[in-house]
């Protein structure tokens, strides 16, 4: 719940208010070794931090999102902080950014969740900037 309120207020755009809900609710993630919970609330905290536009902060907890989930096995998470990360890092490392985008497609295709849309497409708009950038 103090999560969810960290999305509305940060979708609001009180990312100060965001964060303070999303910071208490991955307190008590931690406390009750919740690691799906914590997982989730780190993505949800990384994302209102680069909103923020707190890029460092915002791929650390993207990061600790991604170590979690892979070590609980939930794919949705991991899914989510790869994106994250990728869109975290295609402005310095393309490279990276793509690797991190083409694990998140297959995952969540693998799923089927229709969010791999909007993933295949940032994909393509790299073949495409890379394309153009090719031809110059």
């Amino acid at each position: 719940m103090l999560n969810d309120l960290g999305v509305a207020y940060r979708l609001c755009g009180d990312r100060a208010t965001a964060e303070r809900y999303h910071r208490d609710a991955l307190r008590i993630m931690r406390e009750i070794g919740d690691r799906r919970g914590e997982a989730l609330v780190r993505n949800d905290l990384g994302t209102t931090l680069a909103a923020g536009g707190r890029s460092v902060e915002a791929g650390e907890q993207h990061t600790q999102a991604l170590a979690i989930a892979r070590r609980i096995k939930h794919r949705y998470e991991e899914a989510r902080a790869l994106d994250a990360l990728a869109s975290g890092m295609r402005g310095t490392d393309p490279s990276q950014a793509r690797s991190h985008w083409e694990r998140c497609l297959t995952i969540r295709r693998d799923m089927g969740i229709p969010e791999a849309a909007a993933v295949a497409a940032r994909l393509a708009e790299m073949d495409a900037e890379q394309a153009a950038g090719a031809h110059r």
